[in-house]
């Protein structure tokens, strides 16, 4: 029997420690989550150094994988379950974040993102604070105790942790919102479309493979170390623009110009977090092209732009985006099952840390000393 659990608590910003908690009493509409896996994401550096807004003292970590250790009798109907039912010893995964349900953007908007809510019930390892009971809100701990309104995803038997754990990031790119534009007038993301990619990273390897999977005919991918985009070729990337050997940003565009037959590539993805990117993606973009902000998901700077230039004289279609709806999560794990012998998703991940060394694992995401860190509950 398990009385104790052991957490990672970010206490303030810059400041993290190894906490004990008791072992919750599960209610009728909880369920109780021992951790297996848990990805470090780019956002967790942002929360740890007090970068974005927060509710301290927390347990971060929301790239959860686990097995269910207990169940409510009621927790089906208090949750959102999919794949299920649930039982003992199912290995599952949730969406990080519950919506109100009242508020404008809950009732009015057709996304149904519950990140944009504006009084979220959770924000499972992303700010809501573990110090009431029960606390274990975050995937730094041994255990994570899931309240109704969560929704909980079954993870089908085929894939291994390893790949489950990417779940979370193979959600983010909804490309699919660059499809809205008419496709009469040539405009949104259209079958063999080029799709230029600024960012290397995980999030940047998930676009170029759902660019694929959308019918992009050529991916071009901007970034570094050069790991990271020889990795990426593996995924679908047709041709590659090492940022570290190519240092002029206008070398850089008339690269891309040059494989596209000087109009510039049609989608042009931002997943690399870095303001000063945007500028040089606007001038890559062909006329009548689609721009996608995805990589400053919090606050990184400002960058001047011209709006008559990069904006206006393009007629670009500017599409911003901050997290997704859970659904997306169901994508993802179609994706996984359908593709894992086509990608190796599995070698995405790079670097693997025990629970007690969550400020190493934070750090290698934050120098990009690796692809993709995970906390491994396997190793002591």
């Amino acid at each position: 029997m398990v009385n104790r659990v052991n957490a990672m608590v970010t206490k303030k910003p810059g400041l993290i420690e190894l906490q004990e908690f008791p072992y919750p009493r599960v209610a009728s509409d909880g369920i109780i989550v021992k951790t297996t896996m848990v990805g470090v994401c780019g956002t967790d550096p942002h929360i740890y150094r007090g970068k974005m807004e927060c509710d301290f003292p927390v347990i971060q970590g929301h790239e959860c994988i686990g097995v269910v250790e207990e169940i409510g009798e009621n927790a089906h109907e208090a949750m959102v379950v999919v794949g299920g039912p649930l039982r003992k010893g199912d290995r599952v995964t949730w969406f990080p974040g519950i919506k109100c349900g009242r508020c404008w953007t809950c009732m009015f908007l057709p996304s149904n993102n519950h990140y944009l809510c504006a009084n979220p019930k959770m924000k499972f390892g992303l700010g809501t604070t573990c110090e009431k009971p029960p606390h274990l809100f975050g995937g730094f701990s041994e255990y994570v105790y899931l309240i109704p309104g969560t929704w909980v995803y079954k993870i089908p038997d085929e894939l291994t942790d390893e790949e489950a754990v990417l779940i979370d990031i193979l959600n983010v790119p909804r490309l699919e919102k660059a499809q809205a534009p008419a496709v009469a007038v040539n405009e949104g993301f259209n079958t063999l479309d080029t799709v230029a990619i600024q960012g290397a990273g995980p999030i940047g390897i998930a676009t170029a493979i759902r660019s694929k999977l959308l019918g992009a005919g050529k991916v071009i991918m901007l970034g570094a170390p050069r790991t990271r985009l020889d990795l990426a070729r593996r995924f679908g990337v047709d041709h590659i623009i090492d940022i570290n050997e190519v240092r002029d940003p206008n070398e850089r565009v008339k690269a891309v110009l040059e494989l596209t037959n000087g109009l510039g590539a049609d989608v042009v993805v931002e997943a690399s977090g870095n303001p000063s990117a945007i500028k040089e993606g606007l001038e890559m973009v062909r006329v009548g092209g689609v721009y996608y902000e995805l990589g400053c998901t919090t606050d990184t700077g400002t960058v001047e732009i011209n709006p008559f230039r990069h904006l206006c004289a393009k007629d670009i279609n500017l599409f911003g985006q901050w997290g997704t709806p859970p659904q997306e999560y169901y994508t993802a794990i179609k994706i996984l099952q359908k593709y894992k012998h086509t990608y190796p998703f599995a070698e995405l991940v790079t670097q693997f840390f025990p629970l007690r060394d969550v400020i190493k694992a934070i750090e290698c995401v934050e120098n990009m000393d690796c692809l993709k860190a995970v906390i491994d509950f396997r190793l002591h």
